[in-house]
């Protein structure tokens, strides 16, 4: 039994770590969908006032280049959004750290139980495999969805860091 909980300890670890990478990735594709769409529409609403002035013939010339101008710009920045899909990966980002917090929080109530002696042995076992299922399944959607290569290293860094720190602190 000593194993199997080395394993759910493990288990829980891993998902808080996946569970924070992929809400940092969320935060980043939320950003670049504000960092491309407020642009965007601030653009669009320029280009809607000077057509709407166009029509009344008092916008000179240049002012309609400019108009053409920032209607291209704001057409690229929607292209990019559409492209990339920011909004898209955010929402999925979002909801696998969910996922991935739910297992860690399920694994970590199940052992509670455990040690209280709530359950018994099979009873555990019997929870634990299921969660385990559970876990498999949402593993297999971050295959599609995972987070940035960069994005794990850099949490990994700042993680093994902390562990380090919470080691110090106990001796």
């Amino acid at each position: 039994m000593e194993k199997t909980l080395e394993l759910l300890d493990t288990t829980v670890s891993d998902c808080d770590f996946v569970a924070t990478c992929h809400y940092v990735e969320a935060e980043g594709d939320k950003n670049q969908r504000i960092r491309y769409g407020v642009p965007s529409l601030v653009i669009n609403i320029v280009v809607g006032s000077v057509l709407v002035a166009d029509l009344g013939k008092i916008v000179p010339d240049a002012m309609k280049w400019i108009g053409a101008l920032l209607a291209l710009a704001s057409s690229f920045l929607v292209g990019i959004q559409t492209f990339y899909g920011f909004e898209k990966a955010e929402r999925g980002h979002r909801q696998l750290g969910n996922k991935f917090n739910r297992i860690s929080r399920a694994l970590a109530c199940l052992k509670a139980a455990y040690v209280d002696k709530t359950l018994d042995v099979a009873e555990f076992a019997k929870r634990f495999e299921l969660v385990m299922k559970e876990y498999e399944e949402v593993c297999k959607e971050n295959e599609d969805t995972p987070p940035s290569r960069e994005t794990a290293l850099k949490l990994k860094k700042k993680f093994e860091a902390d562990k380090k720190a919470g080691a110090e602190n106990k001796a």
